[in-house]
């Protein structure tokens, strides 16, 4: 009689030993525990790996600082394959001249005046501004390293090069194309190694009067 009064507790008891388990598993794998739990639920058995576990050393502060990184959203940006930013174009004002610098750097491939496939697309872009009838200077500069082919020449035919690709959207313009070579630096270059200034000389410019 003793003990069959006693089963129903039993069986209670081993209903809620089922429930809990099923909670607190739910509950370690919601943290990324892992959890062990027996055949017949009746015990439950909780671990939290460790990195060395998982075969990992812990990081120092300064490695878990390093490893966070903060992306801003904003305007597309040019990345060189040595990581440095460059843009096509600059556009300023000077005297109440607009002047639009194109980086020859990505209009041309070294010692070409072939333009890239994109950028008569991109020039048609830039002279949408351009007021109609206008005079629209195209001017062609290098650095001061001479290449394959002569600076004066290479100048020239770059020039020459989207003045073509001006022509074919804008015949209402009237053109003046020289090649410049290295005369005209926009920054000063200190030697054959300063490549940020040679970078900024390699360029076409586009000269019109107004906004």
């Amino acid at each position: 009689m003793e003990n069959t009064a006693q089963q129903p507790a039993s069986g209670r008891g081993r209903t809620s030993a089922r429930l809990a388990a099923a909670a607190l598993m739910s509950c370690c794998l919601a943290w990324g525990t892992t959890t062990s739990v027996t055949a017949n639920t009746d015990a439950v058995q909780d671990h939290w790996l460790t990195l060395a576990e998982m075969g990992f050393e812990a990081p120092v502060p300064a490695q878990a600082q390093e490893s966070i990184r903060v992306y801003e959203i904003g305007s597309p940006i040019a990345y060189s394959a040595e990581g440095s930013i460059k843009a096509l174009e600059t556009t300023e004002e000077e005297a109440g001249e607009t002047i639009i610098s194109l980086s020859s750097d990505i209009l041309f491939t070294p010692d070409s005046w072939e333009l890239s496939a994109n950028a008569g697309a991109k020039i048609e872009e830039l002279i949408s501004d351009v007021p109609e009838g206008a005079d629209l200077a195209i001017h062609g500069h290098t650095d001061s390293i001479d290449g394959a082919v002569d600076n004066k020449e290479l100048s020239e035919k770059r020039a020459g090069a989207v003045a073509d690709a001006v022509r074919s959207v804008r015949s209402d313009l009237t053109l003046d194309v020289q090649g410049f070579a290295d005369t005209r630096p926009k920054k000063r270059e200190s030697g054959p190694d300063d490549d940020e200034a040679r970078r900024i000389n390699r360029r076409v410019e586009l000269r019109y009067e107004g906004r």
